[in-house]
C-alpha cells in the first residue's frame, strides 16, 4: 500500500557515553531519543542517514521512530550502536 505512515515507540537501556544512531529508508523518517531529535529527514527518496548523539546517560531512554511512505516498496531500518572512537563524558 501506498501513502500510509506509521510511529514506533519503546524503552531501551543505554550505558553512558557517546551514540551513532542510523537510519535507512525509502520515504521520511524522523528518529527521538527522549523528545531530542536525531535524525530529521522528512523528505521523499531512498535514505541511509546517521548522525551522532554526544552525552547519553546511563539508564532508560524513549526511542521513537516516525515513518511515512509515499509510492514504492516500504522500506525501514533503524539501529544505534555505542560510539567506541570517542571518549565517554564523565559521569
Amino acid at each position: 500500500a501506498d501513502l500510509w505512515n506509521g510511529r514506533w515507540q519503546g524503552q531501551f537501556n543505554f550505558d553512558n557515553g557517546n551514540y551513532i544512531f542510523r537510519a535507512a529508508t525509502d520515504d521520511g523518517v524522523r528518529v527521538y531519543i527522549d523528545q531530542t531529535v536525531v535524525i530529521d529527514a522528512w523528505y521523499d527518496g531512498p535514505l541511509d542517514r546517521s548522525n551522532s548523539f554526544r552525552g547519553v546517560g546511563a539508564g532508560k531512554h524513549t526511542i521513537t521512530v516516525a515513518y511515512y511512505k509515499r509510492y514504492g516498496a516500504a522500506y525501514l531500518q533503524v539501529w544505534w550502536y555505542r560510539d567506541s572512537s570517542s571518549p565517554s563524558p564523565s559521569p
